[in-house]
């Protein structure tokens, strides 16, 4: 995408950072706690360090028209630590402050979550006035941060759905669909994934590139300077034995799991993404197995380099 705002991202190296940098072309920074794996474009400012070290986002905000806030240093499954506390939930908010403070027209886009926030139990698509029922610490902090982004200036919060669509890391843990495909090649790990839940529990799945262009369509269009949240999803469940089924037809191969007996009623999140295509006519275009199968592609491409490089 062409522009020329200057857009900031945080967790820039990581699974929607790095999509987001692949998409623009115009001058981005982009702040990571971990170096760059990859040459880094000519309009591109890598600063390594912490979004909640103050030290470190003076320099980074300064000047911004756009600052996309994608980091979290603890994830969905992530048990209770103080960089909840420090990071994800002050460390955003004071980002924030900062922004508008440097830029106080500038435009703040929050990535939340969706899974996190809803009630799970509830089966209906979720509208973003639906039942705000976190069931851990990382969607209570994000609907912390969210509340308190009100009222500073002009925020965008989206809540994605389930995301998807790179495996960043050999070792990455994050995802559902990420942790299944890998055991499908023997490079990657010969772990069973542990199954916690009803096998016809069913998350409705974005592809990252899906996200991006959510993202980046409310980053650069958005018209009015107000505080405004918006789902972000495909509109359709699927079960988590129709994903390994998805993944087993894909690879031709079984998926190693070890299904962990629960009494535990089969949930539900699927999202409703409505206002966000009235407003800017975004809509979904990757289907759940086409998007398997190029990650699939893509692992067994990473698994060659990898075997090379012994």
């Amino acid at each position: 995408m062409n522009s020329d705002k200057k857009i900031g991202i945080t967790g820039g190296d990581w699974l929607i950072g790095k999509a987001l940098r692949q998409n623009l072309s115009s001058p981005v920074k982009f702040i990571t706690r971990h170096s760059a794996n990859e040459k880094l474009k000519d309009s591109e400012t890598c600063i390594l360090g912490n979004f909640a070290d103050e030290k470190n986002i003076k320099h980074f905000v300064k000047d911004l028209d756009i600052l996309i806030h994608t980091a979290a240093v603890v994830g969905p499954r992530g048990e209770f630590e103080i960089d909840f506390v420090r990071n994800d939930l002050v460390g955003s908010i004071e980002l924030a402050k900062l922004f508008f403070k440097e830029n106080p027209h500038g435009h703040f886009v929050f990535l939340s979550t969706a899974g996190g926030l809803y009630n799970l139990n509830d089966t209906s698509a979720k509208v973003e006035t639906s039942e705000i029922f976190p069931d851990n610490i990382y969607g209570a902090v994000k609907y912390l941060v969210e509340s308190a982004l009100e009222g500073l200036g002009n925020v965008s919060v989206l809540r994605p759905a389930p995301v998807y669509g790179d495996s960043l890391k050999k070792n990455q843990k994050i995802g559902l669909i990420d942790k299944l495909l890998k055991t499908t090649l023997p490079e990657y790990t010969s772990v069973p994934v542990d199954i916690f839940d009803n096998l016809n529990s069913s998350r409705d799945y974005l592809h990252v590139n899906d996200l991006v262009e959510a993202i980046l369509v409310i980053s650069t269009k958005k018209a009015h300077n107000n505080y405004e949240v918006y789902n972000v999803g495909t509109g359709l469940g699927t079960s988590i034995s129709s994903v390994i089924s998805m993944i087993e037809k894909i690879t031709s191969k079984r998926v190693s799991v070890n299904i962990i007996p629960v009494d535990k009623i089969a949930t539900s999140l699927v999202i409703n993404s409505n206002k966000i295509f009235q407003e800017y006519g975004w809509k979904p275009k990757k289907e759940l197995i086409d998007g398997i199968a190029e990650m699939y592609i893509d692992l067994q491409k990473k698994e060659q380099v990898l075997n090379a490089s012994y």
